[in-house]
């Protein structure tokens, strides 16, 4: 891919406040994990079920991010249309997964594997669009937030969509997130929580 968007710097942070890293940086490494395990795990195993209820925990929170984003951070951009259609997708998405989830819990033994490999395959799908998506937000929205909104109102709207996020799905969030960060953004995570 040659994305003259990265070429030329146009997102760099540039000391510019970062609201997707983090979650996104989370997203990518809990997505990639997955995708491994639902292509090595054996679903008959109590390791598959693991996996299974596993995934339906990732696709909760992935929903819940959608969501956040489309209450708190949507309302600030011109033109969220585009952003909300590929979010409306993933809606679909998450619910034809879970529909696979149900085809392998409900399938005789010997015909899991196949369908292990319709959810592998269809997980697979879901995160390189997800990644496409991803990828559009932080090159694409973010620099949009940052010519309309000073870092103080973006540090706001992260403040108002932290605040809605219950302790049990923050907690979940933060196990994603952290283990995805270097050690100076997991020190700087901290130190919010230590101030907060």
């Amino acid at each position: 891919m040659n994305d003259l968007r990265l070429e030329a710097g146009l997102c760099d942070l540039n000391g510019r406040h970062d609201l997707y890293g983090f979650i996104h940086k989370g997203l990518r490494k809990a997505q990639a994990e997955m995708l491994v395990r639902l292509g090595n795990e054996d679903m008959v195993t109590e390791g598959g079920r693991r996996t299974l209820n596993d995934l339906r925990r990732l696709l909760a929170l992935a929903a819940l991010h959608i969501k956040h984003e489309e209450t708190f951070v949507h309302p600030h951009m011109e033109d969220a249309g585009l952003l909300e259609r590929q979010h409306d997708h993933h809606r679909t998405t998450f619910q034809r997964l879970e529909n696979l989830i149900r085809g392998i819990e409900g399938a005789p033994s010997a015909l899991v594997p196949a369908h292990a490999r319709r959810l592998y395959l269809a997980f697979g799908h879901y995160v390189a669009q997800d990644l496409l998506h991803m990828y559009e937000e932080e090159t694409v929205a973010q620099p949009h937030l940052w010519a309309a909104m000073t870092d103080a109102q973006i540090g706001a709207v992260e403040g108002a969509i932290m605040n809605s996020v219950s302790p049990d799905n923050m907690a979940a969030f933060m196990e994603m997130i952290m283990p995805a960060l270097t050690p100076a953004e997991r020190a700087a995570v901290l130190a919010v929580e230590v101030q907060g």
